[in-house]
């Protein structure tokens, strides 16, 4: 609370963006309220709840404070680019953001993503893109990016970008990563083993470190031994950078033995 003092006020803005919904059925619950309020000081947005938790409203929520937030240090907001499976945008976000009256568009072709530069953003609007049309427009999506016609970035179902060498997960690297702000959502954080984190975290922060391996001590098998024993871990504090430091983090996170 010191190190962001507008949080409380934060915290009643999203309460009344939960409250303007309030006749479809959304109730205001405060477990949600304070730690979305607390993420709108943080470079990124990782929402790993449950199915049927409300992590779709919770980041058009984050959405629109981070939007706040902007208005607050006199930064202009563009479109938030929304990346999810064409199915799930086909029988849920179209729903639910005509449900909520927010505006969006989904561009179908290079010549329909370059002519969002001529569109003013007045309030919450939506580019929807599924993985096929990232991967198929990423450089033109950077480019509006650079331009800053995108200023935000949600990713529903993150963990569909889990393999860092898929088609997929170099495209939404190219397309998404220079975005401000980022929120990620799954209910399903890794499916095999932490180092499928690495791809998802490594969209936060554009090549920079952002965090370090705080475990002092590994456990490792002694063959020779038939038995386990305790090191002196060589990568403490070592940092996990955003390119070249998959390695790293596989050996500390995810080892083979």
């Amino acid at each position: 609370d010191q190190d962001f003092p507008e949080l409380e006020n934060v915290r009643e803005e999203l309460r009344a963006y939960y409250r303007r919904f309030e006749k479809h059925g959304v109730v205001v619950r405060e477990a949600q309220i304070d730690p979305l309020a607390r993420l709108t000081a943080k470079p990124g947005n990782f929402e790993a709840w449950e199915m049927g938790c409300g992590k779709s409203l919770a980041s058009l929520a984050w959405d629109h404070a981070k939007r706040q937030d902007d208005a607050r240090r006199g930064r202009q907001s563009g479109f938030t680019l929304l990346v999810s499976s064409a199915l799930a945008i086909e029988l849920h976000w179209r729903d639910q953001l005509e449900e909520y009256a927010l505006a969006y568009s989904q561009p179908g072709s290079r010549a329909e993503w370059l002519s969002i530069a001529g569109v003013r953003v007045d309030g919450q609007s939506f580019l929807l893109a599924t993985h096929l049309a990232v991967a198929k427009y990423a450089k033109v999506i950077r480019g509006l990016v650079r331009r800053g016609f995108i200023t935000s970035l949600i990713v529903d179902e993150s963990d569909e970008f889990r393999s860092r060498g898929s088609q997929r997960a170099q495209a939404l690297a190219i397309a998404g990563r220079e975005i401000r702000h980022k929120a990620l959502l799954t209910g399903t954080p890794v499916r095999n083993n932490a180092a499928e984190l690495f791809p998802q975290l490594a969209l936060f922060f554009h090549g920079d470190p952002f965090f370090r391996c705080v475990a002092q001590t590994q456990v490792v098998f002694d063959s020779k031994l038939g038995d386990f024993k305790t090191i002196k871990n060589p990568d403490y504090l070592q940092s996990y950078h955003g390119r070249g430091g998959f390695a790293l983090f596989k050996r500390c996170h995810s080892p083979s033995k």
